[in-house]
């Protein structure tokens, strides 16, 4: 009926199927063998955007239940290395703001803060660079700075659409390694990420791990509202590095 109507409005069908879920079967008529009437079984294993996907060093996942589990690491090993490095981080951050022949303490968290802030810069540009994997003390480190949003907004603004797919397999793996009461800045930047790269399944997979840790996150909160709106990447613009809140005077 739809294709009557769409020739009565001289609209050319090239193709009309029907599917089911698991099968797709041709409303054309078809003398071949190319359109067997119990229809054809789904394939995208074979499929060019798959090659090309696996060409570019994208992660192909069977299902979306399959993408969400794979930003759960699986080594409790390394997770727990991980937090070890985390806890020695949060201690030195502690240690510093306390210190008695010092300034104020606010004083000092804010002069750590920014020397956080300038590391994290340091250290993502360079994995921009050269795709050197953080070691543990590293990760654990980033994931303590990220805790501050105004360190976190640092990483966030080297984001670019041209740069992402770099910031997914960083952030990808700093989640995977992350100590479960830390996953939410990493996970909120790793969604933002795939939503730049136009990999709308993995931001929402990303967002919604973010959300579990820490459902008032305000960066999946926005993230939510673009994935949810359709919005495209092309209208994001970069952060102005300048006017970080960390590096005001």
């Amino acid at each position: 009926m739809l294709r009557e109507a769409l020739e009565e409005r001289s609209v050319t069908v090239v193709e009309a199927i029907r599917a089911d879920g698991d099968r797709w079967y041709s409303l054309t008529d078809c003398t071949g063998s190319c359109c067997p009437a119990e229809g054809t079984v789904y394939d995208v294993t074979s499929h060019p955007l798959t090659a090309q996907s696996v060409l570019d060093g994208q992660v192909v996942m069977g299902s979306r239940r399959e993408l969400a589990d794979s930003l759960i690491g699986t080594d409790p090993e390394a997770i727990a290395a991980v937090e070890d490095a985390a806890d020695r981080a949060m201690t030195r951050f502690q240690a510093a703001a306390r210190h008695p022949l010092g300034p104020s303490a606010s004083q000092q968290a804010k002069a750590h803060m920014v020397g956080e802030g300038e590391w994290v810069r340091e250290r993502v540009c360079r994995y921009l660079g050269d795709g050197q994997r953080l070691d543990v003390e590293e990760t654990g480190r980033i994931l303590v700075a990220l805790i501050a949003i105004d360190v976190r907004d640092v990483a966030w603004a080297e984001m670019t659409r041209a740069n992402a797919d770099r910031h997914v397999r960083l952030w990808r793996d700093v989640l995977q390694r992350s100590p479960y009461d830390l996953m939410a800045a990493p996970a909120g930047l790793l969604g933002f990420a795939a939503w730049l790269s136009g990999d709308g399944a993995l931001a929402w997979c990303a967002v919604e791990r973010c959300q579990e840790v820490e459902p008032d996150y305000r960066l999946a909160g926005l993230l939510t509202s673009a994935l949810a709106n359709a919005v495209s990447p092309s209208v994001w613009r970069p952060i102005d590095r300048a006017g970080l809140a960390l590096f005001a005077s």
